[in-house]
């Protein structure tokens, strides 16, 4: 699989980083309304300084407004 990833651009990261998941964290503590899973994705894309890319608008909308970091709806 990593082989197949990395054919892609994807980096596969087998570990969480600290400053990941601390970051998830005090996502989840302010967005309790918010999955975890998307509280990393969140996190992940402040780190980076990227955009989440999703069609949930149900629990993201509030984010998108607050301008946490940038997200695009696809839907």
């Amino acid at each position: 699989l990593g082989e197949i990833l990395a054919t892609t651009g994807i980096e596969l990261v087998e570990t969480i980083p600290s400053v990941l998941w601390r970051t998830a964290g005090r996502l989840k503590a302010e967005w309790r309304r918010v999955s975890l899973a998307d509280c990393f994705a969140l996190a992940l894309a402040l780190l980076e300084k990227g955009a989440v890319l999703t069609g949930d608008h149900h629990e993201l909308d509030p984010i998108a407004q607050a301008a946490i970091c940038p997200i695009r709806f696809i839907r």
